[in-house]
């Protein structure tokens, strides 16, 4: 008997003002699965991520998680649960220290054992290489804006979610930054499901198993990596090809 995916969503829809930005999509995320969803701008990205996460609600279509549906659930109590994650906006506390942001991200980690400890001193080793570690008792506006998504990004995992949802984490990132954000990912192991948002190809095909192109609200197509870069659509679609 198959497993029951960690994460489904069902026909959802969602129209702002009549404009239907997201239709009919239906999405699963099976446990330590990691997949990609890209697509031009435009196309729904961030409004499924935000819909999943709570901080919107569908017009249509429902959300369910390890088999409960969570669809009226505001974010926090989501949080609770355990679906984590970042928005293409950076979101650090600002009035915190470097220092206590990490130590906030620790607090509220779900699992706390041998886990949370191995991920942690992994964090700790990207951010000393980073160069973060030498201003912890600052607030979050002396670093760059790509080390403040990369710190985003470490508070994030460091939280040891069920579920993970990156949106953009290498937007701004130089090629050694992005390399950073690989290590954090792969500390979590497969103890954690993630979907990345992602405009950056060549992270996307370091990461995921499984991606998923969105065009004009609606799936296009999914499948393995190496089927979608071959796939004439995508490539019209979204590599501009």
């Amino acid at each position: 008997m198959s497993k029951e995916p960690l994460l489904q969503v069902k026909d959802l829809t969602k129209k702002f003002d009549g404009a239907t930005v997201l239709e009919n999509v239906d999405l699963t995320l099976s446990e330590g699965e990691r997949i990609a969803v890209i697509g031009p701008n435009g196309a729904g990205k961030t409004t499924l991520a935000n819909l999943i996460i709570g901080r919107l609600r569908p017009t249509r279509g429902r959300i369910i998680y390890m088999g409960r549906e969570i669809t009226g659930l505001p974010p926090h109590l989501r949080a609770r649960l355990g679906i984590s994650y970042t928005l293409q906006s950076i979101g650090v506390f600002r009035t915190l220290t470097i220092r206590e942001n990490i130590e906030l991200a620790e607090k509220t980690a779900l699992r706390k054992n041998h886990q949370r400890e191995s991920v942690s001193s992994a964090i700790f080793q990207v951010l000393e290489m980073a160069g973060i570690t030498s201003q912890m008792d600052s607030p979050p506006s002396v670093l760059s804006p790509g080390h403040q998504r990369i710190l985003e990004v470490a508070m994030a995992v460091m939280t040891l979610p069920s579920v993970l949802i990156l949106d953009e984490p290498t937007q701004g990132l130089g090629e050694q930054d992005v390399g950073l954000v690989n290590r954090m990912i792969e500390a979590l192991g497969d103890k954690t499901s993630l979907m990345i948002i992602e405009h950056n190809i060549e992270f996307v095909l370091k990461i995921a198993e499984r991606i998923v192109v969105l065009d004009r609200g609606r799936i296009l197509t999914q499948g393995a990596p190496e089927e979608i870069v071959s796939n004439e659509s995508v490539q019209r679609v979204y590599l501009g090809r």
